[in-house]
């Protein structure tokens, strides 16, 4: 397993990033979509294959006129087995990068980050309540990881 990307905000525009958009110059946020605190974000599955487990997209932008946390290390991911069991997934970090950062006024950035553990998960449960860094109510995004569609590598 691997961090898919490095942990870099960035910013994607001089005009920045409008609230309640989901959307950046790359385009949407795409999967499911939530609001926390200043920041909007939304989930998906990404494919990559090079990654031994599930990988998630996250895209975010600040929707406020200050700066705000991003934390995606505070995000909680647990898999469903085929059996009903819940397991945590863990992020793979192995350099370390996961960590608490500032996000500037208006700015939008995207992230992958692969989970994983030892067994196989149908199901994926991303809790970005407190994605924000604060003490937010759990917002829970599930995503079916049995029918994400890994495209061959060229």
């Amino acid at each position: 397993m691997r961090l898919v990307g490095a942990i870099v905000l960035i910013a994607l525009s001089a005009c920045g990033y409008r609230g309640g958009t989901f959307r950046d110059p790359m385009g949407s946020f795409g999967g499911s979509q939530r609001t926390v605190g200043c920041l909007d974000v939304g989930v998906d599955l990404a494919s990559d294959t090079q990654a031994q487990g599930t990988v998630i997209a996250y895209g975010f932008g600040n929707r406020c006129d200050r700066a705000t946390t991003v934390d995606l290390g505070a995000v909680v991911v647990t898999g469903r087995t085929a059996d009903g069991r819940e397991v945590v997934l863990p992020a793979f970090d192995p350099e370390g990068e996961l960590r608490s950062a500032r996000i500037d006024a208006r700015r939008s950035g995207r992230e992958t980050i692969e989970y994983g553990g030892a067994e196989a998960v149908r199901m994926i449960c991303v809790d970005v309540g407190r994605l924000d860094g604060g003490d937010g109510a759990a917002q829970v995004v599930c995503l079916d990881v049995a029918n994400v569609t890994v495209a061959e590598a060229p």
